[in-house]
């Protein structure tokens, strides 16, 4: 099953929040604007309003991938992720804007037009719709 993703609004950590997201037919969604406690603070967290919507542009794109496309972007999310100071998909450097690409191109799309302190959390939801925690 997979759940929305929330961000401490104490230390920024993004986590699951429970609330689920339906990923099949007849699956139930839900849907509340906090969750918690947070894993590394205990605080608590806020789930974005954005969710839903990217998570069905994200699908859309994910079903007509092909898994080595699935594959390479798992990995450069994860390394996006784990970096100790993540780029913004603006910078030229950015690895991340080479993956996404062919079917992802709608997910870039929704990607840059969002505001930066949500991208974590984005980036975290599509890395869980590829490859789930």
């Amino acid at each position: 099953m997979l759940y929305a993703p929330a961000e401490c609004d104490q230390c920024g950590v993004v986590f699951g929040s429970g609330v689920v997201i339906a990923e099949h037919p007849g699956e139930p969604s839900s849907y509340r604007r906090t969750a918690g406690p947070c894993p590394q603070c205990g605080g608590r967290g806020s789930v974005p309003e954005w969710v839903f919507r990217f998570h069905a542009t994200a699908a859309g794109a994910r079903d007509q991938a092909t898994p080595d496309e699935i594959s390479s972007l798992s990995v450069a999310l994860r390394r996006h992720l784990s970096s100790s100071e993540p780029r913004g998909l603006g910078d030229a450097d950015s690895d991340l804007n080479a993956d996404l690409v062919g079917p992802w191109r709608p997910v870039a799309v929704v990607l840059h037009r969002s505001p930066a302190d949500q991208r974590s959390a984005q980036l975290t939801l599509l890395l869980w719709m590829l490859d789930p925690p």
